[in-house]
């Protein structure tokens, strides 16, 4: 069904970022698929820094999925922007995310994910 699914993960977020991976991991194993990681680096280092890496690396493992991933890919910035450059750089067809900022009681999906939706050009699964 799916041939490319990337997942965003902010390492210095792990709880807001399992649920995602963990479907990414599940969908991408089920029907055959590339897991890229998008490794969101939104504090100001420098992109791939070894204290961001150890982090990531630490959340991969608690995952079990280390094996499963096709790329990791480290970006720097906001993290609708990052995301959406490495989707389209890596042809994927599925981007599976949550939402964390919701910041006003009147809304149902929090900025990022909301930007996600609207302007990636492919499905994008909001977890929760």
């Amino acid at each position: 069904m799916y041939r490319n699914i990337v997942v965003p993960i902010d390492a210095e977020c792990p709880d807001a970022a399992a649920a995602a991976f963990d479907t990414a991991l599940s969908i991408a194993r089920s029907s055959d698929a590339a897991l890229s990681v998008v490794s969101i680096q939104a504090d100001g280092a420098a992109a791939g820094s070894p204290a961001h890496r150890r982090k990531l690396a630490a959340f991969l493992r608690q995952h079990g999925g280390r094996g499963s991933i096709r790329e990791i890919r480290p970006v720097r910035g906001p993290f609708s922007i990052g995301t959406y450059s490495a989707v389209r750089e890596l042809e994927a067809d599925l981007i599976v995310t949550t939402s964390r900022d919701l910041h006003f009681a009147d809304c149902l999906i929090g900025p990022d994910a909301t930007h996600l939706a609207m302007f990636t050009p492919c499905s994008v699964l909001l977890v929760r």
